[in-house]
């Protein structure tokens, strides 16, 4: 009787493990979920195979499938979902906030809701010596920011009249800076 009851109880963590493996399948698309229940799937089904005994495994044996083929899936799909929100995490500012955490107060500067662009001019007043210093370093924090390479930020800074509009892009950013003598350096930055 004892044999029959562990038969039967290993039949239930079996069955136990199968139904939570099919749920762990079914969510798998669901980042982390589908690793809970495969987790428990999993534990219902050691337990059945340490208590196994006699012929009837079939439980066993498709849930064991199940819930391997579930936390592939689960692995896969919360392995892309941490990857995106570490991008996300670690992904420049937009132009517009850029516009609003670091130049913002600056005459200098000025965000386009139509076009999307953040643009830095040294000389808003298009005055000779009228370049503002300070537009400078507002213009390094936008390429630390977006990561423009030294070799654009050189690029700018050897800008000439005869340049004309020159760009720089990147997976962040496109920039395009334009240098006029009697105007100054324009800038300007839209995210991607």
């Amino acid at each position: 009787m004892n044999n029959g009851n562990q038969t039967k109880r290993n039949n239930n963590f079996a069955f136990a493990g199968y139904i939570i493996g099919l749920v762990g399948l079914l969510s798998c698309w669901v980042p982390r979920a589908g690793l809970v229940f495969c987790l428990v799937s999993g534990g219902f089904l050691t337990v059945a195979w340490i208590l196994r005994k006699g012929r009837r495994q079939g439980f066993l044996l498709v849930g064991t499938v199940v819930v391997a083929v579930a936390l592939v899936l689960s692995v896969v799909s919360t392995a892309k979902a941490l990857v995106k929100e570490w991008e996300e995490m670690t992904a420049p500012m937009s132009a517009k906030t850029a516009y609003e955490e670091i130049c913002h107060e600056a005459d200098f500067a000025s965000y386009s809701d139509n076009t999307g662009g953040l643009t830095v001019d040294t000389n808003p007043t298009d005055t000779p010596d009228g370049e503002l210093t300070e537009s400078y370093e507002i213009i390094r924090l936008l390429n630390e920011e977006y990561e423009v390479p030294q070799e654009a930020r050189d690029q700018m800074k050897a800008a000439t009249k005869d340049g004309g509009w020159q760009s720089y892009e990147n997976k962040h950013v496109i920039v395009m800076w334009n240098y006029l003598p009697s105007r100054g350096m324009e800038i300007v930055y839209y995210s991607k």
